[in-house]
């Protein structure tokens, strides 16, 4: 709608750039989770780092889903710098969600800093929405103010693991250079999602149907 009242006229389509400007900001959707924006922008451009789910899709649809946590995906071999900036940001490692060693975790202390990331063995996780193939592991985060950040190290390609979710509507993600929806038409233009080979169960897929059924598609 907004693409079709900018061609009306060569106001219409100054107003209608300037709100996307304005509505569709990276920076901004990034600023919801990181203070240092511009250090994330340069973390994504050394790392390609994506940012994906519903960060991505509410960049899109120009809204705020409460409760969302940010999905990032990267190469496993930027393990070291993805991490340490994590860390920097305020960020801790929600230990459940990784395998936990007496060498890599006291019972004293909950917090773990950078020399045991780097002893860090890699595990698997069997988690609902990651059972797609190319996933190394997947780490959850917390910061201080309950902001959630879960990280997705992956084996050859980020783009390619996005290109394996369940249905169209999640295939939207974030670069260092902007903002790439693959299927722009069908998810918010018609409202639909097409739905690829679900690799997980039935009550998975009932989980993931209600999800996003109850968000308009």
């Amino acid at each position: 709608e907004l693409a079709r009242f900018s061609q009306t006229s060569l106001r219409a389509h100054y107003s209608v750039f300037a709100y996307i400007r304005r509505a569709c900001s990276v920076c901004q959707s990034i600023s919801r989770w990181f203070c240092d924006v511009d250090g994330f922008r340069d973390l994504q451009r050394a790392t390609g780092l994506l940012v994906s789910g519903l960060t991505a899709l509410s960049l899109f649809e120009r809204v705020r889903y409460p409760g969302a946590d940010m999905d990032l995906y990267v190469l496993a071999d930027h393990w070291s710098p993805v991490m340490e900036y994590m860390i920097q940001s305020g960020y801790q490692p929600i230990l459940q969600s990784v395998p936990q060693t007496d060498d890599l975790v006291s019972e004293k202390s909950q917090k773990w800093d950078l020399c045991e990331y780097r002893r860090y063995e890699w595990g698997t996780r069997d988690a609902m929405a990651y059972t797609l193939p190319g996933i190394k592991t997947v780490v959850d985060l917390v910061d201080g103010v309950g902001r959630k950040v879960q990280v997705v190290f992956v084996i050859y390609n980020p783009l390619d693991v996005i290109l394996g979710f369940h249905s169209t509507v999640v295939m939207n993600f974030i670069s260092h250079s902007g903002a790439f929806s693959l299927f722009p038409f069908s998810t918010f233009v018609l409202r639909r999602s097409i739905v690829f080979g679900f690799t997980g169960t039935s009550d998975q897929r009932d989980e993931v149907f209600e999800k996003y059924g109850s968000r308009g598609w």
